[in-house]
């Protein structure tokens, strides 16, 4: 754009004092204006994205503007991505300046507008979801939603489509006030045919149907009120059944069938939809058999299913066709309406039974699993085995990391990591993780013999005969551990050094591909080195190295990085210096105010520090606002905060104000582990979620005991709570974190 240029479009008048900066430093200029340092003038400051839009559309594409915008802000947003404090401003600046950076981009939508701008932020975006969640501060200043927003305006194809099917399904890791953006990204969705422009998409209806389940299940699993929650979806029905302007010829009869059908899973989610008209309270009766208007699935599916199953197991060449002719049937029919039940449970038991004779082929239908429903458990289990078994490590590595992350109280996927890591040569690694879920999971007989393999390689004979020996006790009807038994048995008595003892053993650096790897490893580091402690010799010292060169490395990327920032805090605090760490997690929440981690460790250390001083009877609640504050920004994290509310105030030892906090917070913990338990006894199996399941359990356990505490007038005297999560600190430390972990991914 030349100075001319203006001076012709302006036609003498004056040239606004930010266009003639724009045109001399366009990257300079943009980022003044995205951080609310432009001069406009007179003109509306409060959004000056907004004059931005009207300047583009005024002046035209002729002028040049939108095109040097494009590239100014692609520019940007390569170069500033991942960063939090640019010009040392602040995370609340950055989050309001990549939300007007998003609005600028769905503003100018299509293939004339800021698409250059758009492709960067969505190659960005996807690969690194976490950074824009780390920086919000809420609904209300939320850049990870504005850039969904941004995405669904400028859509050329129907990749993104999973994506928005997972939104409106909101999974442990999506807020609930994310759901409709799913509903956007549905709208925005290009025709699956070109001769299907401009009609009634029915992906959109559908996808109102999956968020009112949806929202359904966080209100029965007690991580949303259920007022908040009908709100929500009664206003994003309306406002998107208004978008349409058939209602009468296409949205009743959608409601009828999804009623009719038994399609929603929830009562509540029934009663919301019924609620939308009245002429759904009464349902007319169903006539004779037509043709469906709407996809429903195929009742012949279940019975090919088991038949190419039979095939599989048998290894019938033809069976592998079969199940590729049942899958891209399901695929469709997910990808018409949502419901990836059919192809994930399809995709994963096929691949189950081809991991090792066809594992290409099993990869290739395990990752249109995972396409649909990025929660599958087996899914990532057998993601990481097949990798494994294709001698592909890293890509094994990564999966099985994902799998710990995901679903920590499965022992399935630590037992995956460890063979992942002994594969890799990182022995010590491995045998972190094993010792740990030996511990967590009860001695589980394929963790036991797992350990007692890596043992037996060092010549560590004596207590891998004793590992191996339990695994047969608690298997015995198991042929490969009795024979492996034998054979340990055979190199003993054959005069086989046999030793305990690290002495002489290679101390190596922990080795790092990326940030995942080192945060699962120092992860592993502070859990198996607890119960090192107390050991004389070398391995606690050994750990200590690891530890203090893991930190060294997560210190070079704590400002960057709200998952560094986080795990840097919890290895600190597990190195004893309460001070460091305090510092440390303080200033990283200024900078990730949207990170759930580092919230988390902050009040974690918060809680470490007020047992250590006097509560000052002037702010007595300030200790406790850290787990309030983490609450407010990642709901499904209630029970996590009442249990670290609840610790922070028996960790006290001041009078009455300690006295009524802690059994006002106490009395609410015993109210939600009891509906918990209640609901997950009176309702169908597994219709709680994992996290709500093994919580009210682990809390009633560690926390309450045998007594049947139901709210607080049923609490009995404080000494025995303060006894019991103090006996049981450890392992509530780890069922705070698995719970962390898993929901929140910044």
């Amino acid at each position: 754009m030349s100075l001319l240029a203006f001076d012709h479009t302006f036609a003498g008048r004056r040239v606004p004092p930010w266009l003639r900066r724009f045109e001399a430093e366009p990257e300079e200029a943009l980022l003044d204006l995205l951080l609310g340092g432009a001069d406009l003038e007179h003109l509306n400051p409060a959004d000056p994205e907004r004059v931005l839009l009207d300047w583009i559309e005024s002046l035209g594409p002729r002028s040049g503007l939108l095109a040097a915008v494009d590239r100014a802000l692609a520019s940007w947003i390569n170069s500033s991505w991942g960063d939090p404090e640019p010009r040392g401003l602040g995370a609340a600046v950055t989050a309001v300046a990549w939300c007007r950076a998003a609005d600028l981009i769905s503003g100018c939508p299509g293939e004339v507008g800021l698409s250059g701008a758009a492709m960067a932020l969505r190659k960005h975006f996807l690969e690194e979801p976490a950074f824009l969640r780390s920086i919000a501060e809420g609904r209300a200043r939320d850049p990870e939603a504005r850039a969904w927003l941004a995405l669904a305006e400028h859509q050329t194809d129907r990749t993104l489509l999973p994506r928005w099917w997972s939104l409106c399904s909101l999974p442990p890791d999506v807020p609930w006030y994310h759901g409709e953006l799913g509903i956007y990204g549905l709208r925005g969705l290009p025709p699956a045919a070109p001769q299907s422009a401009g009609g009634f998409p029915k992906e959109v209806p559908e996808g109102l149907a999956r968020l009112a389940d949806a929202l359904a299940r966080r209100v029965e699993d007690g991580w949303l009120d259920s007022e908040p929650a009908r709100v929500e979806f009664t206003a994003t029905a309306r406002l998107t059944m208004e978008a349409y302007p058939f209602p009468r010829e296409k949205w009743l009869p959608f409601w009828r069938h999804v009623l009719q059908d038994h399609r929603l899973r929830e009562p509540l989610a029934e009663r919301w939809v019924r609620d939308l008209s009245p002429k759904l309270d009464k349902l007319p009766e169903k006539g004779p058999a037509a043709r469906p208007r709407w996809s429903q699935p195929n009742p012949e599916w279940k019975p090919r299913r088991h038949e190419i199953e039979v095939r599989l197991d048998l290894g019938e060449p033809a069976a592998t066709a079969l199940a590729q002719v049942l899958l891209d049937e399901q695929r469709l029919y997910a990808q018409a309406t949502g419901d990836v039940h059919f192809v994930v449970r399809s995709a994963c038991n096929f691949a189950g039974r081809l991991r090792t004779s066809n594992p290409r082929k099993a990869l290739e239908w395990v990752r249109l699993a995972l396409e649909f429903d990025p929660w599958n458990d087996f899914a990532w289990n057998t993601t990481a085995a097949v990798h494994l078994t294709l001698g592909q490590l890293t890509e094994a590595a990564q999966a099985a990391r994902e799998a710990v992350r995901r679903f920590p109280n499965d022992p399935v996927a630590h037992n995956g990591l460890a063979e992942v890591l002994k594969a890799q040569g990182r022995l010590d690694d491995a045998e972190a993780v094993l010792r740990y879920a030996i511990e967590r999971f009860h001695a589980r007989p394929d963790a036991l013999t797992s350990l007692a393999g890596l043992l037996s390689q060092r010549g560590e004979l004596v207590e891998a005969e004793r590992l191996l020996t339990e695994a047969v006790r608690l298997e015995p009807r198991n042929k490969n551990r009795l024979e492996a038994l034998e054979i340990l048995r055979a190199r003993r008595d054959g005069g086989e050094i046999s030793s305990s003892s690290t002495e002489g053993r290679k101390v190596e650096p922990v080795r790092f591909e990326d940030l995942s790897v080192l945060l699962t490893d120092t992860l592993f580091l502070r859990r198996w080195s607890r119960g090192l402690n107390h050991e004389a010799g070398g391995r606690a010292g050994e750990l200590r190295q690891k530890a203090h060169a893991a930190l060294e490395r997560l210190l070079r990327l704590e400002s960057r990085s709200s998952l560094a920032a986080g795990e840097a805090g919890l290895l600190t605090l597990s190195e004893g210096d309460l001070e460091e760490g305090l510092t440390l997690l303080r200033a990283a929440v200024r900078r990730f105010p949207g990170s759930a981690r580092v919230r988390y460790a902050l009040a974690r250390a918060e809680r470490f520090a007020v047992a250590a001083r006097a509560l000052d009877l002037r702010d007595p609640e300030a200790p406790i606002r850290p787990w309030r504050r983490l609450a407010r920004l990642e709901p499904q994290l209630g029970a996590v905060a009442l249990l670290g509310e609840a610790r922070t105030w028996l960790g006290q030892t001041d009078g009455a104000v300690r006295e009524a906090g802690a059994r006002r917070t106490l009395g609410e913990l015993a109210f939600w582990s009891h509906t918990q338990l209640a609901r997950e006894s009176e309702r169908r199996k597994g219709s709680l979620t994992e996290i709500s399941a093994s919580w009210a359990r682990e809390i009633q356990r560690l926390v309450f005991g045998d007594r049947p505490d139901r709210r607080e007038e049923d609490l009995t005297k404080l000494p025995f709570y303060t006894e019991r999560v103090q006996t049981h600190a450890a392992e509530l430390d780890l069922h705070e974190e698995d719970a962390v972990f898993r929901v929140a991914v910044a």
